[in-house]
C-alpha cells in the first residue's frame, strides 16, 4: 500500500476513525469498523515484533524470539491477504 502523509485515505483500505481508538463504538459505521480492526492488527503485529526483539537484544534469547517466528508469519500472512481481499472489494464496487 502507498503510505499516506497528508492523511488523506489514498491507498488504504478505509478512512481513519475520528478518534483513532481500537475499542469499537457503537456508533462506528462498517468502514470505520473495518479500519479500526485493521489498525489493531497492525498494533497486534507490531507487539510480536516487539517482544522478539527484546528477547534478543534484552536476554540473548535467539531460541526464544524463534519461537515466535512462525506466529508472526501466519499473522502477517493473514492481515496482509484480510487487506488485499477489502482493498479489491472496495474498488471493485
Amino acid at each position: 500500500m502507498t503510505p499516506v502523509t497528508d492523511r488523506s485515505t489514498r491507498g488504504r483500505c478505509s478512512a481513519a476513525a475520528a478518534s483513532r481508538k481500537l475499542a469499537p463504538s457503537e456508533s462506528e459505521t462498517e468502514s470505520e469498523r473495518l479500519g479500526r480492526e485493521l489498525r489493531l492488527e497492525h498494533v497486534q503485529i507490531r507487539e510480536i515484533v516487539g517482544m522478539m526483539r527484546r528477547l534478543i537484544e534484552e536476554r540473548g534469547d535467539l531460541a526464544g524470539a524463534k519461537a515466535l517466528f512462525g506466529g508472526l508469519a501466519r499473522r502477517w500472512d493473514a492481515h496482509v491477504e484480510r487487506e488485499v481481499r477489502e482493498l479489491t472489494k472496495r474498488s471493485g464496487s
